[in-house]
């Protein structure tokens, strides 16, 4: 505990224009907001592992991939704002032209292929994620 509440953290959220604001400690009642995402989230999760058919030890891939789409999608806090997460946070809408059907199949491109090597430039695989970050070179 007070790892959130060091002098350093709340200096950093201060110039980032953050407000902290905590709770009593073992109140977890005192945060409903947070805790019914956290459920959201959790259920969603499970939900997307059910309904693509993939197996459980998927489940971290499925936890990233709804806290991905939640926080694009508008409305997610409709207490504070009809905009995505995203959006309040980066002041532009998020892309969503390329989010697909988690468990579906799709093909995955092998790297570092030898030139010259005639063998497949990828390989089939089934949809389990997307990225944190867009990979260049």
């Amino acid at each position: 505990m007070g790892e959130c509440t060091s002098h350093a953290t709340k200096q950093f959220l201060k110039s980032v224009g953050i407000e902290l604001s905590t709770t009593c400690p073992y109140t977890l009642e005192h945060n409903m907001i947070i805790e019914r995402v956290w459920r959201t989230i959790d259920e969603s999760a499970i939900a997307m592992l059910i309904t693509s058919s993939l197996s459980e030890i998927y489940w971290q891939e499925a936890w990233s991939t709804t806290c991905y789409l939640y926080n694009r999608s508008p409305g997610a806090h409709q207490e504070i704002s009809m905009l995505s997460p995203y959006e309040q946070y980066n002041g532009v809408a998020p892309h969503v032209l390329h989010f697909k059907i988690s468990g579906s199949k799709c093909s995955v491109t092998v790297l570092n292929k030898a030139k010259g090597d005639h063998s497949p430039k990828a390989v089939k695989g089934n949809f389990v994620g997307y990225q944190d970050q867009q990979v260049t070179g």
